[in-house]
C-alpha cells in the first residue's frame, strides 16, 4: 500500500535565491524578484518550483506588455477601415487566465491560500 503523505521538498531559504534566468525580460525579472522573496519568506516555494515561476513572470510581463498596447490604442482597432477588438485583448485574456492558474498553484490568490496547510 502506498504511503499516501505528501513529499516535503527541501524549502528555500534567503541565501539559496537563484538570480532570475537570464532569458527573462527585465519586467519578468522584476516581478521574480518581488514574487521570490514572498514566496521564500512564507516558505511557498522549493527550488524544484523555480521553473513555474519563471513561466509565471515570463506571463505576467506579457500581460503587462498587452495591457500597455491596448491602453495606447484601445479596445477596438480599425482593420481596412473595420473597427473590429484589439487583438491585444485576447493576449491579454489568455496570459491572465495562465497568471491565475500559476497564482493558484503556488497558493498566492485569496481562494488559494485558504487551503494550504503547513
Amino acid at each position: 500500500m502506498r504511503d499516501k503523505r505528501p513529499v516535503e521538498s527541501p524549502k528555500l531559504g534567503p541565501e539559496d535565491l537563484d538570480p532570475a534566468p537570464e532569458f527573462l525580460n527585465d519586467e519578468a525579472k522584476r516581478e521574480w524578484k518581488r514574487i521570490l522573496t514572498d514566496l521564500v519568506d512564507t516558505g511557498l516555494v522549493c527550488s524544484v518550483d523555480q521553473a513555474a515561476l519563471a513561466a509565471y513572470c515570463q506571463t505576467y510581463s506579457r500581460w503587462m506588455e498587452a495591457e500597455r498596447q491596448v491602453h495606447a490604442s484601445g479596445l477596438l482597432v480599425k482593420v481596412n477601415g473595420v473597427p473590429v477588438p484589439n487583438p491585444y485583448l485576447s493576449i491579454a485574456d489568455r496570459s491572465m487566465a495562465q497568471m491565475r492558474l500559476f497564482l493558484r498553484e503556488f497558493g498566492l490568490s485569496p481562494s488559494s491560500r485558504v487551503r494550504i496547510q503547513r
